[in-house]
């Protein structure tokens, strides 16, 4: 018997008694229009693939797949990070305000201010963050994609490369990468107290979530850009929210303060120059890589430049659809260690999920480490600086410690591992997409990445990671790219044989195969998937890549992490097998089930109506509002979308339970300190 996953996409009772014979013959005779005609050979598809897919399922085995197509060795030496000077001057970096730079060099996280004393370390001004719908956006940079980069396309064509992407679109794929090559080395959470003792140190969920991205064609330059897909996209007021808060750690108070929105947001603004991006521009394999520089400090090591990055706390994270709708949380962070409302916390959730992207960030633009502000949407917490080397220990340290290694040694090893891995990656993702536009020249294309994430992937699927291509019109990825309603395909009326009084049936079945390869132009991978498709797939082509790994000409085990020494040779064997075409849309099916893509569609079923305007292709975030509204607008907004949010899962009643505790908490304060003068620590202060 099939899988429970695929009962969605079974034939009625009706139809399967019915043999194939019956229904040709019942479509030739029809003379109706083409939709009915192409139903009847759509169901004719589902019962033929359905019956082959029984099968397999029932025989307990892997998907089989073609032979081995060709293998390539990847050498890291070969894949060196190499600067790139741009080919326009760039503007000044950016440097932290309000005394933040001494979190540098001081390690650990240094509070804006002390709870029970209520004594600032910074400036208090530095505490409340303003409302996205007071910030004037006009005053940040804006965030340009690198298909729409054209400084970047021709720095690409000018270096002889044939991709381009930025970093915030390539972390996702080099994530799944790492899984490959590591064979799913967990982070070392060691630092971790007995708080976390029994609690899953493993990536989270939506960190394993399969990867939808866009290689874009540009007929200029005659190049590729890699774009992450935005239609995945969820923490959409983190990201606006993130803009407000970089622009207040790196602007002086007295220009921040004019960032806000004109009270008559009906007239006409003043012209404003916004103000530009400044980059790092590298190569590695094929790509021209771009990486947008934050911050810069010449006191730190290298090029002295270090990512910001603004971390909401979990009350956020895990309940975004709830802060969204609020607008903010009153979750507090009030101690060091501890299950909630602690830095602890949000270290754990954030080893388990974004830190490992960071990371990849930080290597790819040559920078030292990453600053983090810790923040609940309203106000700030608490600020801390993690140097890439650190950052490294966690993700790439040797499994078992040996020890008559040093501390010196161990970080070596893994800033070692960790600079390798990224080559190996940089190298296979070359390859990959060369495979691909060899395929599909100077066509844009959506991507899927999955790589076995756990030994129970390993055991449903293999050990290889999945890689699928398929082909889309650059008109429809800008309207996925900008958020706007896709069209269905609309077919062109077919001509009749006057003679006969029906279809001549090579027109007809061309035209039937131009409606579905219509229809299949304008979804994405992820589309087909969550209609539950797994008919033909017209201009798709797949791969499962195994990989081995060798240390010094010795092939390691698959299920063994490679921590070679740095004095130690480390190459990677990358096998391709293509996937039969009839195959391509169960893969499709067996990669994405029980994945993030189908918890989020389940998530959305139960929780959210189907009328409900949070609802939208499995998301349970409602669309940012940025207008300026009266306190009683938005409160009645409030409480309606409230009402449509459904069910809290345990989880969320936790943190919705500390976000009221945050809430007293905060009256009480204001009891206790609101007529008291704020004040700030100095050295003269001690």
């Amino acid at each position: 018997m099939a899988n429970d996953r695929f009962k969605g996409v079974r034939a009625d009772d009706k139809l399967r008694s019915k043999s194939f014979k019956d229904l040709r013959k019942n479509v030739d005779n029809d003379s109706s229009d083409l939709d009915k005609r192409n139903s009847f050979f759509e169901k004719l598809t589902v019962l033929a693939n359905e019956k082959k897919m029984e099968q397999t399922m029932a025989e307990g085995t892997k998907l089989s797949y073609n032979g081995i197509e060709f293998s390539i060795t990847l050498d890291p030496k070969k894949f060196p990070l190499q600067k790139i000077e741009p080919s326009i001057p760039q503007d000044e970096s950016p440097r932290l305000e309000h005394d933040l730079d001494r979190v540098l060099f001081s390690p650990g996280v240094h509070a804006i201010k002390d709870l029970r004393t209520n004594v600032y370390n910074f400036p208090p001004h530095l505490e409340n963050i303003m409302s996205i719908r007071e910030f004037d956006f006009q005053n940040v940079p804006t965030f340009v994609p690198s298909a729409q980069d054209t400084v970047l396309a021709d720095l690409t064509a000018s270096q002889n490369l044939k991709y381009s992407t930025s970093t915030s679109s390539l972390t996702s794929v080099l994530t799944q990468l790492h899984f490959l090559i590591s064979r799913f080395r967990p982070p070392n959470a060691s630092m971790l107290t007995n708080n976390f003792r029994n609690e899953n140190t493993d990536f989270s969920y939506t960190a394993k979530k399969p990867v939808s991205v866009f290689l874009r064609w540009n007929p200029k330059t005659k190049t590729y850009a890699l774009d992450a897909d935005k239609s995945q996209d969820e923490e959409i007021i983190l990201s606006l929210l993130g803009q407000v808060l970089e622009a207040k750690l790196t602007v002086p108070n007295h220009e921040f303060e004019t960032f806000v929105k004109p009270l008559d947001e009906s007239k006409p603004a003043s012209p404003v120059q916004p103000p530009k991006n400044v980059y790092h521009y590298s190569s590695c394999g094929d790509f021209a890589l771009r990486s947008q520089i934050d911050c810069y400090d010449p006191r730190l090591p290298g090029t002295g430049v270090f990512d910001v990055k603004t971390r909401a706390v979990c009350a956020i994270r895990h309940d975004i659809g709830y802060a969204q709708i609020k607008e903010g949380s009153d979750y507090q962070i009030r101690r060091m260690n501890g299950q909630f409302e602690s830095y602890e916390r949000e270290h754990y959730d954030l080893i388990r999920s974004a830190l490992f992207k960071y990371s990849l960030q930080a290597r790819i633009g040559r920078m030292d480490g990453i600053f983090v502000a810790y923040h609940n949407i309203r106000k700030f917490f608490g600020f801390e600086y993690l140097p890439l080397e650190e950052i490294d220990q966690i993700y790439h340290s040797p499994k078992y410690y040996n020890a008559a290694r040093s501390s010196s040694d161990e970080h070596d090893i893994a800033c070692s591992i960790a600079e390798r891995e990224f080559q190996i990656s940089m190298g296979l993702l070359s390859k990959i997409l060369n495979e691909v536009t060899a395929k599909y020249p100077e066509q844009s294309v959506n991507l899927l990445f999955r790589a076995p994430t756990s030994y129970q992937d390993v055991e449903a699927l293999g050990s290889g990671m999945v890689v699928m291509a398929h082909v889309m019109p650059d008109a429809i990825i800008d309207k996925i790219q900008k958020g706007l309603p896709v069209e269905p395909f609309k077919p062109e009326p077919v001509s009749t044989n006057s003679k006969k009084g029906k279809l001549d049936r090579r027109n007809r079945e061309e035209k039937l195969i131009q409606h579905k390869r219509g229809q299949l132009e304008t979804k994405t991978l992820v589309n087909l998937y969550e209609e539950k498709y797994y008919g033909k797939m017209f201009d798709t082509i797949g791969w499962v890549v195994n990989l081995v790994n060798h240390v010094d000409g010795t092939k390691m085990p698959v299920n063994k992490s490679p921590d070679p020494l740095p004095t130690e040779d480390w190459t990677a064997t990358a096998d391709f097998a293509t996937i039969p075409d009839t195959q391509l849309g169960i893969v499709l099916q067996a990669m994405l089930a029980n994945t993030a893509y189908e918890k989020d569609s389940r998530t959305a079923a139960i929780d959210v109506s189907a009328d409900s305007p949070l609802a939208n292709k499995g998301r349970t975030v409602a669309p940012v509002d940025t207008t300026r509204r009266s306190k009683e607008e938005i409160e009645a907004i409030v409480v309606e979308q409230l009402k449509k949010l459904g069910k809290p899962s345990e989880l969320e009643s936790t943190l919705r339970a500390l976000d009221e505790k945050g809430r007293l908490h905060l009256l009480e304060h204001e009891k206790q300190f609101g007529g008291k003068k704020k004040v700030v620590w100095t050295s003269s202060s001690a």
